[in-house]
């Protein structure tokens, strides 16, 4: 019974929480947010994370079940699922899509955020785009990229633990790009940093 009065007391202030937090990362707003995508994506992992969670709590509750551990191993499997998508997803490279996806419909491109606060993860993104943007944007983000990895902060070879198998997607769509030069032919194959 006392499970109810708190479902019934704290239930509609977690919705109200729940609802805020989704329409201030899903919802657009008139000022400008503070916070960087990269920011707005973990906070929306966790809310899709989080929601099923508190579903389930309230129907448990609804139920007069109350069983800790069922809810520990809940929480752990969501979490394990919210650091597996963002750890292996490539969450860069979907900032970088949803950034040039905006630019379409806006017209409006940071380059300057795309280029110097992505990591390698977003570059062959960047790249790819390179051939559907108009030629101020083109030129724009060919120039920051070459700024940021050509010339001598070119990539590498780099020793066989060094392997990062995204480092060498980033420098193969660079290279493609004619934005940086070619490693050495004794590189280890995709083995590269900058």
């Amino acid at each position: 019974m006392r499970s109810r009065w708190l479902l019934i007391i704290f239930g509609p202030a977690l919705l109200m929480l729940l609802g805020s937090l989704a329409a201030m990362v899903f919802l657009p707003h008139p000022v400008p947010r503070t916070a960087t995508p990269a920011q707005r994506l973990y906070a929306q992992t966790y809310m899709i994370a989080l929601a099923p969670l508190l579903v389930l709590l309230a129907r448990d509750a609804l139920r007069g079940r109350h069983d800790a551990r069922r809810l520990a191993r809940r929480a752990g499997v969501a979490a394990l699922l919210a650091f597996l998508v963002l750890a292996y997803g490539n969450h860069e490279a979907w900032i970088a899509q949803w950034n040039l996806a905006r630019h379409r419909a806006t017209g409006q491109l940071d380059v300057p955020y795309l280029v110097w606060s992505l990591s390698l993860d977003g570059v062959p993104v960047l790249v790819r785009a390179l051939e559907t943007l108009p030629p101020k944007e083109r030129e724009e983000l060919r120039q920051r990229l070459h700024e940021r990895y050509g010339g001598e902060k070119g990539p590498k070879a780099c020793r066989w633990f060094e392997w990062k198998w995204r480092a060498g997607r980033a420098a193969a769509a660079l290279e493609s790009a004619g934005l940086v030069a070619p490693l050495p032919p004794h590189a280890p194959p995709g083995c590269v940093t900058f």
